[in-house]
């Protein structure tokens, strides 16, 4: 399995290289290193976070009570693995890498899906919900 990444690795790069050049024809959106990239992302669910406190535990909904935060530490693989989360309550979404530091914070609103695609250990992801909610906010992993 390890061999047949490391190629297609290879073979994406000197694809990607070849083709980054020109103006006309080539692929389009970054080319096959990319393409090869989304495939090779692992699904993340919530046997994937770890909750800071047991209040924040996931269930088949994460749950975060009014004007709380819920943290979460990240299960890595040796692939990426990617998070798609909704929530209609007006949940915040922090996606923390550590090295170097990269923030993504994304507003789920309105049941939209948004995805967050990690590799890194110690990645953490945090979740704000509104103090002025009356009802703990639910944000879905899909």
């Amino acid at each position: 399995m390890l061999a047949v990444v490391v190629a297609l690795y290879v073979l994406s790069t000197a694809a990607g290289t070849r083709q980054s050049g020109g103006s006309g024809g080539g692929l389009q959106g970054g080319g096959l290193p990319e393409t090869l990239g989304r495939i090779l992302v692992l699904p993340g669910g919530s046997s994937d976070l770890v909750p800071e406190r047991g209040a924040c535990r996931p269930a088949p909904d994460l749950v975060v009570p009014p004007g709380a935060t819920c943290v979460y530490d990240l299960k890595t693989a040796f692939l990426a693995k990617r998070l798609r989360l909704s929530s209609a309550d007006g949940v915040t979404a922090v996606l923390i890498q550590p090295k170097p530091e990269v923030t993504d914070t994304e507003a789920l609103e309105g049941g939209a899906i948004v995805e967050f695609t990690y590799k890194q250990e110690a990645s953490r992801l945090t979740l704000y919900c509104p103090s002025d909610r009356k009802q703990p906010c639910r944000v879905a992993i899909h």
